[in-house]
């Protein structure tokens, strides 16, 4: 099914119970999300650990994109770990307007 071109919203409320990827501390997370070429961060959670809270929104223009890739991350000085990913279809948002999983 193609999907007309225009804008899609997007908002990364907060994360929970996220693999803990620091020795010392609390690890600070962070979000980036990917439509097509389009890529967005959000901030840094400082000491966000495992349940860090973002609540941004960030908006895409798509024309034939199929999903949104999702990867969390933790900033450190060095090298930035990844905690986490995934890939969100965006099959239901052209069927019903908008997926609010």
């Amino acid at each position: 099914m193609a999907l007309e071109a225009g804008e899609l919203a997007v908002t990364v409320e907060f994360a929970k119970d996220l693999k803990d990827k620091d020795w010392f501390g609390k690890q600070d997370p962070y979000a980036v999300l990917k439509v097509g070429s389009q890529q967005f961060r959000t901030r840094t959670a400082v000491d966000g650990g495992k349940n860090p809270v973002w609540n941004e929104t960030f908006r895409f223009n798509v024309i034939n994109e199929n999903d949104v890739e999702l990867i969390i991350k933790d900033s450190d000085v060095s090298a930035d770990d990844i905690i986490g990913t995934a890939r969100v279809s965006l099959a239901k948002v052209r069927e019903h307007g908008r997926d609010t999983q």
